[in-house]
């Protein structure tokens, strides 16, 4: 089965799908796939026969997505409180601030080399508006002296936990501890709820995984993501 993803279809302009497993089994014929331009896969880090067999339909690795969590603990994540930054939680509204330059380096579009190429300089700006508006519950943002923003973290509240969707610092930003003001702020909307904190990164960033790690975070599984193209674009 397929799953028609409109947000991606949207945002690259092509037609893009997800295929979906029935019993940990991706049943799928070769016409359903070239239905599409883009199509999808996650699968298990365990089901290696059902990786290697997504590859020999065309399907080609794109990276291992790591899902980590935060338990409800105290807090204790260090951060620069020396950066002149201000702390801002938007619900479902507009920025009045401004926004440029963002780029998220280790998203599966920008891994895989042709969906890099579909992507312009503003993609991830008008990404992190789209979240602020409608798409996140919350996006935590911090915004410097000048109005500008220099990280966010974009929220979803669910039952279990607060799920971090998208991470992200101004380039002029990183490393001077922006990320670690950021997370404290999320893990303390975590605690008050009495909920865990969760996000995933790709194994390939090095950097960020020793972050969540250093700060308490723990791996709970892995993930497999492939694409397959049905023409290079």
């Amino acid at each position: 089965m397929i799953q028609w993803l409109a947000w991606d279809t949207r945002m690259l302009g092509v037609s893009a799908g997800r295929l979906l497993p029935t019993s940990g089994v991706f049943n799928v014929e070769p016409d359903e796939l070239n239905a599409y331009d883009l199509i999808l896969a996650r699968v298990s880090q365990r089901n290696i026969d059902e990786i290697g067999r997504l590859e020999s339909l065309g399907f080609r690795y794109i990276g291992q997505d790591i899902e980590l969590e935060r338990p409800n603990t105290s807090l204790s994540v260090s951060s620069n409180d020396s950066i002149c930054l201000s702390i801002r939680h938007l619900h479902h509204v507009s920025p009045d601030f401004d926004i440029q330059g963002f780029v998220i380096d280790d998203s599966r579009f920008m891994l895989d080399p042709v969906c890099n190429a579909l992507l312009d300089y503003g993609f991830w700006d008008r990404v992190f508006v789209e979240h602020c508006e409608s798409f996140a519950d919350v996006v935590v943002c911090a915004i410097d002296e000048n109005n500008r923003l220099s990280g966010f973290i974009s929220c979803l509240n669910k039952d279990d936990c607060i799920e971090m969707f998208l991470v992200a610092v101004h380039p002029k930003y990183q490393g001077c501890g922006v990320g670690a003001i950021l997370m404290r702020e999320v893990i303390n909307m975590a605690y008050q709820d009495g909920l865990p904190v969760r996000t995933s990164a790709m194994a390939s960033n090095i950097r960020a995984l020793n972050f969540y790690l250093k700060n308490n975070f723990v791996i709970k599984s892995g993930e497999v993501v492939l694409h397959r193209w049905r023409r290079e674009k």
